[in-house]
């Protein structure tokens, strides 16, 4: 009767399905806006608003999507800046 060994592969084989989510959250990290955006000084409510924003450029570059999420922030902010007194301030309306 022969006796076999088995040696143990060097490296585990990686399942399919943990490959595909480690390349998901690598993609996931790349595409996230939140990070820059936080570091140039926006709330991080703000930040994640922009990011929602930028989830609908799929094809954009990390550039073009930090680019996207200053352009909503900035939208956003006219948007407050520009309210009449009355509505900026509602204690002092009436």
């Amino acid at each position: 009767m022969r006796a076999f060994l088995q040696v143990p592969d060097p490296e585990p084989a990686v399942s399919p399905a943990a490959a595909a989510r480690a390349a998901a959250t690598a993609e996931s990290e790349e595409r996230d806006v939140i990070p820059w955006l936080r570091q140039l000084g926006f709330r991080a409510d703000e930040a994640h608003r922009a990011a929602e924003f930028c989830e609908t450029l799929p094809d954009a570059s990390p550039e073009e999507r930090v680019r996207a999420g200053l352009s909503f922030l900035g939208r956003s902010r006219r948007r407050t800046m520009n309210l009449p007194e009355s509505a900026a301030n509602p204690t002092r309306a009436g």
